[in-house]
């Protein structure tokens, strides 16, 4: 009876650590369009989304200015740059509950 209660609590324990670490390893993403002040597309800018601790994530636009970074969830400043463009930077947080995030305004520059 003992060893079948200590299999019983490892089965128990195995479960609910792979719980855990499923839950932290989400992945979220977004997604926008980088655009100049006309709402043109600004092809081949540099995108980066810096978290308040770790790596910076960058990426770079299609020919349309758009985008896309997949990232564990939190708060994150989205920085947009092109060549003769100001840099624009923005707060983000990236949610674990709705895992794909959409710039609903173009990051203009």
């Amino acid at each position: 009876m003992r060893s079948f209660m200590l299999r019983i609590c490892f089965a128990v324990l195995i479960i609910s650590t792979s719980c855990s670490a499923r839950s932290e390893f989400q992945i979220a993403s977004i997604t926008g369009t980088v655009t100049d002040v006309t709402g043109a597309a600004i092809p081949k800018s540099k995108v980066a989304l810096e978290p308040t601790n770790g790596p910076v994530i960058k990426a770079i636009t299609d020919n349309a200015g758009h985008f896309e970074i997949s990232a564990p969830p939190g708060e994150y400043i989205l920085t947009a740059s092109a060549v003769a463009f100001r840099t624009t930077k923005k707060a983000v947080h990236l949610s674990a509950v709705a895992p794909a995030t959409r710039i609903s305004k173009h990051v203009h520059i």
